[in-house]
């Protein structure tokens, strides 16, 4: 029983989901880091109730 061959749609999409999450990757982390305190303080936009 030989293995399937996989067809050259089936790799575009697999090449193009591949990169689309290397992307995200990239964009998530080159966002502006503000530091821990910005992180435990929410950004100041808590509520008063918080």
């Amino acid at each position: 029983m030989g293995t399937p061959d996989l067809h050259p749609l089936d790799w575009f999409v697999l090449g193009t989901t591949l990169l689309f999450i290397v992307l995200y990757g990239v964009y998530k982390t080159r966002k502006i880091d503000n530091g821990v305190e910005d992180y435990i303080k929410g950004g100041n936009d808590t509520k008063w109730w918080t």
